[in-house]
């Protein structure tokens, strides 16, 4: 039996109905059939298997059913009479796909609730919202140590910076009175950062930055051990150059509990069994049948014009 087309199709027969719409559509007739054989309509036998596989799938009635049966057969051999045989291969494709992935999601919800596992699993990808760390957002001060920098005239800069910045009330001024020192021709930059934790991720919820995206180790532990807002870190050496640190602000951690998440999580992680099964029949599929790509793959689907 032909898998279940999708609801689009049913205009094909909404159309042909209003061609005559003072005739009522025929009404099923009982007749005897073959035995293991429940309706046949045109062409096309719908078995008893068909209606229980049906029935346990979609977790109707036997007569429910077969009525899903019977429709599905009619509206897929009113699509043959009004799509061309390509047209035809394309839906059927689809079709295939979405059984498959609809036995995927039965499979992924059979496994049943979330495990502790795939909980702290998805809280790794998605520690933003729900294992937070604490972090440090400040501002900094750093004498740049580039290729051919005299070092010691570079840290003797970030010195005299410590000094002018003490007794910074907030950000601005501290700012301001960095900025104000004398660079004496080396490169000194000064800027507001996001918060970072100790481990150097920015802990940035609102806009998340790229997983990879790292502070440097050095520079985040120095911030994250400043005491009190308002007050600044000893002269820090990184790759970077020497750096003047004041705190801004201190976030606090967030730590949703176990139970919190496996609810919140549950449907991603319904997702993301799907996306694993998918992955492993990909992999398979591959294996068997072989994928080629035309060298002018491009040039030759920018010529094709599509309907629309």
């Amino acid at each position: 039996m032909r898998a279940k087309r999708g609801m689009a199709w049913l205009g094909l027969l909404f159309a042909a109905a209003c061609g005559s719409s003072e005739q009522s559509a025929p009404t099923a007739q009982r007749v005897s059939l073959g035995e293991g054989t429940v309706a046949v309509v045109g062409s096309e036998s719908i078995s008893a298997s068909s209606v229980r596989s049906i029935a346990s799938a979609q977790h109707l009635s036997l007569e429910a059913a077969r009525d899903f049966a019977v429709q599905d057969s009619l509206i897929a051999q009113a699509s043959d009479t009004h799509l061309s045989p390509a047209e035809v291969r394309v839906v059927s494709r689809g079709e295939l796909s979405r059984a498959l992935y609809e036995e995927l999601e039965h499979a992924a919800r059979a496994k049943g609730p979330p495990t502790d596992a795939e909980v702290e699993e998805l809280t790794r990808a998605r520690w933003l919202e729900f294992d937070r760390p604490a972090a440090a957002r400040t501002s900094h001060a750093v004498v740049m140590v580039d290729k051919g920098t005299d070092s010691a005239r570079a840290k003797e800069l970030a010195e005299r910076v410590l000094k002018a910045v003490q007794g910074a009330k907030d950000e601005a001024e501290f700012m301001a009175k960095a900025k104000a020192v004398p660079s004496d021709g080396l490169s000194v930059r000064v800027e507001s950062l996001p918060p970072v934790s100790e481990d150097g991720r920015p802990v940035t919820p609102d806009a998340p930055a790229p997983a990879e995206m790292r502070f440097d180790t050095t520079f985040s532990k120095a911030a994250n051990a400043i005491p009190k807002v308002g007050e600044l870190s000893p002269i820090t050496e990184t790759r970077f150059g020497f750096h003047v640190i004041f705190l801004a602000e201190r976030t606090p951690a967030l730590r949703v509990p176990l139970e919190e998440r496996r609810k919140r999580l549950a449907q991603p992680i319904i997702v993301r069994r799907i996306q694993q099964a998918e992955a492993q029949i990909l992999a398979s599929a591959r294996t068997q049948h072989p994928v080629e790509i035309s060298r002018a793959a491009e040039s030759l689907t920018a010529a094709v014009q599509v309907r629309r």
